[in-house]
């Protein structure tokens, strides 16, 4: 399981296009210097995705699907604090089908126990 900031990634990501050591951070936390091509295409309308930082999250679940972590699944829902201030999406990578499995199920479940509709027809 990790714990994706967007807080931070959103308030430190204009910074981190212009400076040189800010950049190096999200080189190491990415693992490349790609995630700079992803808030390009983002800029110019070339994603799906409606905010950069779910753009920044799917590049992050491919970085670690590359290094052996394929099975990549995300928590949709953004975790905010009492202010309503995005902070950050949970994200769970793993090398077993069965993890995103349990990650899924869960997931349907919300904070208050209350467990989604499904259909199946």
């Amino acid at each position: 399981m990790v714990t994706f900031q967007v807080s931070d990634v959103t308030r430190n990501l204009e910074f981190a296009m212009t400076s040189t050591s800010e950049g190096a951070r999200f080189d190491l936390f990415f693992g490349s210097p790609a995630w700079r091509d992803v808030v390009r295409r983002f800029e110019r309308g070339q994603t799906e995705r409606s905010d950069v930082a779910t753009a920044l999250v799917d590049f992050y679940g491919q970085q670690l699907a590359a290094i052996g972590y394929d099975q990549v699944a995300q928590l949709h829902i953004l975790m905010r604090n009492t202010k309503n201030a995005p902070l950050y999406r949970l994200l769970l990578a793993s090398r077993s089908p069965r993890a995103t499995d349990f990650f899924e199920k869960i997931a349907r479940i919300e904070h208050d126990g209350q467990r989604g509709f499904r259909f199946d027809g």
